[in-house]
């Protein structure tokens, strides 16, 4: 006959990971909150609501203390129906066109950034992205998926943790520029 499965340890004795201890729910909730990225040109429906022009970037893994959220047609199926209700169209953004990883928290913090991991191009504020190689984001990047050319669909990042109350923005030299 069949032999009962062994009794599984108990979750008193399960050894905590690191990634477990930092990552508390008020923590990831934290980390939830910080990105989104706004619909700003779809090629499909222009009459959305705000919420359907908004997509949260949530954590679906976490890799040596970096949070990754990840960004396509597979990712945000019931969005991407909505900004590109024509099937053909749709299926030209690749299932996983990018990610966005960023570490919070100390000395540690970093990013956000940006990394194209799909077949189709996206785009860094105009700027093909190579495929594998991580971008900075800023709050107010231009995010865009492409079909060679043609662009499909055009994010706005958000950061919320960013101190926008300025109109005064740091270059990439560092010297200071204004703001739109």
């Amino acid at each position: 006959g069949a032999r009962p499965c062994p009794s599984s340890p108990t979750k008193a004795t399960l050894p905590q990971s690191p990634i477990a201890e930092s990552s508390s729910p008020g923590q990831l909730a934290q980390a939830e909150a910080a990105y989104f990225l706004e619909l700003t040109l779809s090629s499909g429906t222009t009459d959305l609501s705000e919420d359907q022009r908004q997509l949260p970037l949530k954590p679906v893994r976490c890799e040596g203390g970096t949070l990754i959220a990840s960004v396509g047609r597979g990712q945000q199926s019931e969005l991407f129906e909505t900004w590109l209700p024509d099937t053909r169209i749709r299926t030209c953004v690749s299932r996983n066109a990018f990610e966005v990883s960023w570490r919070r928290g100390g000395a540690d913090a970093s990013g956000p950034w940006l990394t194209a991991t799909g077949s189709g191009p996206v785009s860094v504020d105009g700027k093909v992205a190579p495929t594998k190689v991580p971008f900075a984001l800023r709050h107010g990047t231009e995010i865009g998926l492409l079909y060679g050319k043609q662009l499909l669909i055009r994010f706005r990042f958000h950061d919320t943790t960013a101190k926008v109350s300025s109109n005064v923005i740091r270059s990439y030299t560092g010297s200071l520029i204004s703001g739109n």
